[in-house]
């Protein structure tokens, strides 16, 4: 089953460009970046200068901010067809859950007089049975 899925991910991957498209996303923040460099008032600044002025910095963040939404929503998106096509493409499956409350010992360690582990062994048991001969 996680083959199924990671393949089911690697094809939605593929079909909609995913690296290309964050790549594309990566290309316009760094020409962004760039510009902003470019700017007059941020042209004539050295490195160190640029990270200790305010105005740049807030402008650097805000830069980042707006690309990270497009990652965030790219993301989003590839999500929402993998859900879609999981539900179709993938077969419904049991799963087995039980919570035992008593073990049979405390948190001190002693014994205590119920046990619901082995009502949940058998169990779990007749689960796995049904699975082997094809009824669940």
């Amino acid at each position: 089953m996680r083959d199924t899925k990671q393949t089911l991910k690697d094809s939605i991957r593929h079909q909609e460009k995913f690296e290309t498209r964050l790549n594309d996303i990566e290309k316009r923040r760094k020409h962004a970046i760039d510009e902003l460099n470019s700017r007059p008032e941020f042209a004539d600044l050295g490195l160190k200068e640029r990270k200790d002025d305010q105005s740049y910095a807030h402008a650097v963040k805000n830069i980042s901010e707006k690309f990270s939404v497009q990652v965030d929503d790219l993301r989003y998106h590839l999500a929402e067809i993998f859900q879609e096509r999981r539900s179709k493409d993938l077969p419904d499956y049991n799963i087995f859950m039980a919570i035992a409350e008593d073990i049979g010992y405390d948190a001190t360690g002693r014994e205590t007089k119920a046990n619901e582990l082995e009502p949940i062994a058998k169990e779990l048991n007749r689960f796995i049975r049904a699975i082997e001969e094809g009824k669940e």
